[in-house]
């Protein structure tokens, strides 16, 4: 399911330039794209064919040659409390 969502700009390694890019986006509500993924199996297969096309999977992160990073990550339960919801911001 696609939303729109603003990450925390503030934890990226970003230019002063890039940063007000980001800053004029938000404010004409520009979308900008998550993805979310419910716990069930089919579900979480699509989320791993997703992650695998940006190269994010564990196995091509775990390589030396990988540029991404996890910049910030924060995580919660919800609702009756065996749900966990993880939200992760990567940054090439």
């Amino acid at each position: 399911m696609l939303n729109t969502t603003q990450v925390p700009i503030d934890k990226l390694y970003i230019t002063t330039e890039q940063r007000a890019a980001i800053s004029a986006l938000y404010a004409k509500n520009e979308e900008i794209t998550r993805c979310t993924f419910s716990p069930d199996p089919a579900s979480q297969t699509i989320a791993n064919t997703f992650l695998k096309s940006y190269g994010l999977d564990p196995e091509m992160r775990q390589r030396l040659e990988s540029r991404w990073s996890i910049s910030w990550s924060i995580s919660w339960v919800v609702g009756n409390g065996l749900d966990r919801v993880h939200r992760v911001l990567f940054q090439w």
